[in-house]
């Protein structure tokens, strides 16, 4: 399998999450007992296969001290954690995260995260199929059903796993197929790291990166099989504690 790295999201300020935010990060909000950062963090390290080292970024801006101590004081065997720190500039959005991360990254290819999702994808069978389809795109990304809270979508995915921001056209006239079908990002993605290098230090956020590269046909994906919940608001998280201790 290619060699690649994993960059979790967690530099965010969680305004939506207020209060829980003013005196913890959002990646450390626990569901269950366990917080959102280590969910994935031990999903990966089990993934792993004996002997296997895979590199891991966290990226911290926002209380960002609270997640250093928090990973110094942990053990994942079978990963290699480096932090990622933004806190003399502050979150830098995705695509600024990304390019602040690119000199601790020594992969063509990178699987990015957002630190407040709660999921049971399997990120490296997720990789598996991004590795195919980054042998000529750009970018590969991770759709969910739209939740009520995004109802409208992100983008439309066609029955080919090509990504737009647009329905899909065909002869100058709006494609009738059903599987051009518009869907939620679940802030799983995965990309080559050559796609940020031109972008200039600061902040930068992903969308518009994105569509651009969708209008030269450079992003495809999949729609997720897998239990998946944006973890954005206290009532949420409260939402998702009942349903998971229930």
């Amino acid at each position: 399998m290619t060699t690649f790295t994993v960059l979790i999201l967690a530099a965010g300020k969680g305004q939506r999450m207020l209060p829980l935010t003013q005196t913890t990060p959002k990646p450390l909000l626990k569901v269950a007992g366990v917080s959102l950062l280590d969910r994935h963090l031990i999903r990966l390290n089990q993934s792993m296969a004996m002997g296997e080292t895979c590199p891991v970024i966290v990226n911290v801006a926002h209380l960002g001290q609270q997640i250093i101590d928090h990973i110094e004081q942990s053990e994942y065997s079978n990963l290699r954690i480096i932090i990622s720190d933004e806190r003399h500039s502050g979150a830098l959005e995705t695509a600024g995260g990304i390019v602040n991360a690119l000199p601790l990254i020594e992969t063509d290819f990178l699987l990015v995260i957002n630190a407040d999702i709660f999921s049971d994808l399997d990120f490296l069978k997720f990789w598996g199929n991004a590795q195919k389809s980054l042998i000529n795109k750009d970018a590969y990304l991770g759709l969910v059903q739209n939740p009520e809270h995004n109802a409208a979508g992100d983008f439309y995915l066609n029955g080919s796993g090509e990504i737009h921001a647009t329905p899909f056209r065909q002869t100058g006239t709006i494609s009738n197929d059903s599987a051009d079908t518009k869907l939620t990002f679940a802030g799983v993605s995965a990309y080559r790291t050559s796609f940020f290098q031109d972008l200039p230090i600061g902040v930068n956020p992903l969308a518009p990166l994105l569509r651009n590269a969708m209008e030269k046909n450079r992003v495809s994906g999949e729609r997720l099989n897998a239990m998946w919940v944006d973890v954005g608001t206290p009532q949420r998280l409260k939402k998702l504690n009942v349903a998971t201790c229930a």
